[in-house]
């Protein structure tokens, strides 16, 4: 490690203690990214429109989320990020899930169902006739790809 790496690993007790909820969001965007190149070692990158390579050169976008921000849309903007990567990798945190969605299908939902990706587990995927929830529907592509057996 660096010399700024070592000092700072003394402190960093002090973020977890005082960061606000977008400081924590962001350590663990930063963590999440490295949880999951480690787990399917992958080249963890910050490249214009993805973050990750495999050795295939598959193209990963990654985005986390946790119940630190109390919401439940994943920071993804589709009109920045288009045609940029081969998958989106959605991690939940604190429910250690994760989903790796191809972008195709990213493009369909977005372009067919909503702009925004909102993922709330509590949610219940059908109504009581049977019909897919409209606000259920990304878990449902979320459950579709879902990695089954992830743990970090």
């Amino acid at each position: 490690m660096t010399k700024t790496r070592n000092k700072l690993s003394k402190y960093i007790h002090l973020l977890l203690q005082n960061a606000d909820t977008n400081e924590i969001a962001s350590a663990v965007g930063a963590i999440g990214e490295t949880l999951i190149c480690n787990y399917f070692m992958w080249e963890n990158i910050d490249a214009d429109g993805y973050d990750a390579v495999d050795h295939e050169s598959k193209k990963y976008e990654i985005k986390t989320m946790s119940y630190e921000t109390k919401t439940d849309h994943v920071a993804y903007t589709h009109s920045k990020k288009k045609d940029r990567y081969d998958y989106l990798v959605v991690l939940h945190f604190d429910e250690e899930r994760l989903a790796i969605i191809p972008h195709k299908e990213i493009d369909d939902y977005v372009n067919n169902v909503r702009k925004t990706l909102r993922l709330n587990f509590s949610d219940e995927i059908k109504t009581k006739l049977g019909k897919e929830r409209k606000k259920s529907r990304f878990k449902a592509l979320f459950l579709k790809y879902e990695v089954n057996g992830f743990k970090f």
